[in-house]
C-alpha cells in the first residue's frame, strides 16, 4: 500500500474510532448511565484491531488515536481528559502490538485475543494516574483513590475481556480486506471521511 493509502486509511479508521466515542459517550451521560469507559475502550480495540491488522507497522495505532482524538471536540458532553484516555489505549495497544509481533508471530490466530486482554488494564491504569494524580482533572483528583480503585475494577475487567473479544473480531475484519488498498482509495475512503466528519459536526449542533 502506498504511503498515501496508508494516510487516508489512518484517517477512515481514527474517524470511525472517534465517531464510536462521541457517540457512545453522549448516550452514556444522556442517559446517566455509567462506566463509559468500559464500553468505549470494547469499541476502540475494534478499530484498532481493524487498523493494526491491514497497517501492521510501528506508530499506526498511535497515529489512528490522534484522528479520533480530534473527535472528542465534538461531543455533546466534552472534558479534555478523554483524550489522555484514548492515546493511553493507543500506546498501550502499540506497545503489545509489537512485543506480540515480535515473540507470538505476527500471524499467531491468537496474537489479536492476547493484545486486546492485555491492552485495557495498563491502559485505564495510565489513564487514571494522569488525570486523578498528574493532570489533576476536578473531578478525579478531588475523588482521588476512592474513584480510581473502583474504575479499576470490575470495569476494567470486563473491558479487558469484551477488548480482548472486539478485538478478535476486528482483527478477522481486517483480514477479510483481500484488497485493503481498494477501501483507501480517494475515491471511497475521502468521501467516508467527510461524511464522518459532517455527521460529528452536525452532532454537535444538536441537529
Amino acid at each position: 500500500m502506498s504511503t498515501g493509502r496508508k494516510v487516508v486509511f489512518i484517517l477512515l479508521i481514527g474517524s470511525l474510532w472517534g465517531m464510536l466515542e462521541i457517540l457512545i459517550w453522549d448516550v452514556w451521560q444522556l442517559q446517566g448511565w455509567s462506566h463509559a469507559a468500559m464500553v468505549l475502550a470494547i469499541g476502540a480495540l475494534f478499530c484498532l484491531a481493524l487498523g493494526r491488522r491491514v497497517l501492521d507497522f510501528v506508530g499506526s495505532s498511535i497515529a489512528i488515536a490522534l484522528v479520533a482524538c480530534f473527535y472528542k471536540f465534538f461531543s455533546v458532553a466534552f472534558f479534555a481528559c478523554q483524550m489522555s484516555g484514548v492515546l493511553a489505549l493507543a500506546a498501550s495497544f502499540e506497545i503489545f502490538a509489537l512485543l506480540s509481533k515480535k515473540y507470538v508471530g505476527s500471524e499467531n490466530g491468537l496474537r489479536p485475543f492476547l493484545i486486546g486482554l492485555l491492552t485495557v488494564y495498563p491502559a485505564f491504569v495510565a489513564f487514571t494516574i494522569l488525570v486523578a494524580f498528574v493532570g489533576l482533572e476536578p473531578n478525579w483528583a478531588a475523588a482521588g483513590w476512592s474513584r480510581v480503585l473502583p474504575f479499576l475494577g470490575w470495569p476494567a475487567v470486563v473491558a479487558s475481556i469484551g477488548g480482548a473479544l472486539s478485538c478478535v473480531a476486528g482483527w478477522r475484519v481486517g483480514a477479510r480486506l483481500h484488497h485493503p488498498e481498494l477501501v483507501a482509495r480517494w475515491t471511497v475512503a475521502v468521501p467516508a471521511v467527510v461524511v464522518l466528519w459532517g455527521v460529528a459536526v452536525l452532532h454537535a449542533w444538536g441537529i
